[in-house]
């Protein structure tokens, strides 16, 4: 056969499986699954969990649980799962798809993570679906969540000191394995409070009066530590490779000799472009006579300026402070704070915050 031939040949052949593969019917698109996010029509599915309550009884707080509900659609429709919710962040469910024929099984896992949990606790499931007859669904998952570590008390009150009080408390630190002990103990405000690791030795701990090894720990307030309240984070070193590091919080508020009357001082209402004055004080609450070096205010964009004087220079135990400043017309509200400077040892710099709204001109 000739090459001529054999290319015709060649292209004819070409032509005729064009022509049948036009011809052939194409399977109709698949419809898009269902978005949680969608509404969903109510029909005649029907959602039947096994259960819809599990306890996972007894846990520790360094690993997560998981557990799968099993359901079926007992209805004649399909089923269409939406939206699934859940009471915590703690408590994360999942689903593999979002439509189930009549008859056919699925299951929603539900992990829950017990980590700074504590006793008993129950977390819930919200499912959402086109079940007419229930198209609100609710799972409960229930634990109580033991610690591994257990930090007695779990936050240090000081309360109100004053700051030439010294004061100290202990906290306990207990864990679950035979060595432990705290072996470190740090915290974040060095300049308010000391810390010292102590004995170890087998306490009665915890809400349940767990018999385990425990670390005592002292935390002492410094003297003359800044006036002012305090939120300390304490970071404690374990020998549990699982807790490796436990923290918690002291607290204290520290009352400095000056007050300052208002506390806070309140502009109210100003006219924009316009001056305004007004005016508070810092008094001695042991009667001792002190002196104010400067004020300022802590804020670029508000322009204040102050006269200060004590009411009795013979007996400056109360200071006058008049604050004198100007509104601009693109303000809707003035916020920020004033720094009285002082040569009281503790209150060097006293924080004195304001705020008010602005009349347009």
């Amino acid at each position: 056969m000739s090459i001529t031939k054999f290319a015709a040949r060649l292209a004819a052949v070409f032509a005729m499986t064009s022509v049948a593969a036009t011809t052939l019917a194409l399977p109709p698109l698949l419809p898009p699954p269902p978005s949680p996010d969608d509404p969903v029509s109510l029909s005649a599915a029907r959602l039947t969990f096994d259960k819809v309550e599990h306890n996972f009884g007894e846990i520790f707080d360094d690993a997560e649980q998981s557990f799968e509900f099993w359901f079926t659609n007992t209805g004649p429709d399909p089923l269409i799962i939406g939206e699934i919710k859940s009471s915590c962040g703690c408590t994360v469910p999942d689903i593999s798809k979002r439509v189930y024929q009549p008859d056919e099984r699925g299951f929603i896992t539900v992990v829950f993570n017990p980590h700074g949990k504590r006793g008993s606790d129950a977390r819930s499931v919200t499912i959402n679906s086109n079940d007419a007859s229930k198209p609100s669904a609710r799972l409960v998952v229930k634990s109580f969540v033991k610690q591994l570590v257990i930090v007695e008390p779990s936050v240090l009150q000081f309360g109100q000191v004053d700051k030439s009080e010294k004061r100290e408390k202990e906290i306990f630190v207990a864990g679950r394995t035979p060595d432990f002990e705290a072996t470190i103990a740090t915290s974040n405000l060095t300049d308010v409070y000391e810390i010292e690791v102590k004995e170890t030795k087998v306490r009665e701990v915890g809400p349940e009066k767990e018999q385990l090894r425990a670390t005592r720990i002292i935390v002492r307030l410094k003297e003359f530590a800044t006036v002012g309240q305090h939120r300390g984070e304490l970071s404690i070193r374990t020998t549990d490779p699982r807790r490796p590091i436990q923290r918690t919080q002291a607290l204290s508020q520290v009352l400095g000799d000056l007050a300052v009357v208002p506390p806070r001082l309140s502009l109210g209402r100003v006219q924009a472009d316009t001056e305004f004055s007004r005016e508070f004080r810092v008094q001695s609450r042991s009667g001792e006579p002190f002196k104010i070096k400067d004020v300022v205010v802590d804020n670029n964009q508000n322009h204040m300026r102050f006269e200060f004087a004590p009411e009795d220079p013979k007996n400056p135990t109360v200071w006058r402070i008049v604050a004198h400043g100007k509104a601009n017309a693109d303000q809707r509200r003035i916020i920020g704070r004033i720094l009285v400077r002082t040569e009281v040892r503790g209150e060097q710099s006293i924080e004195v915050r304001f705020n008010g709204f602005v009349n347009p001109g």
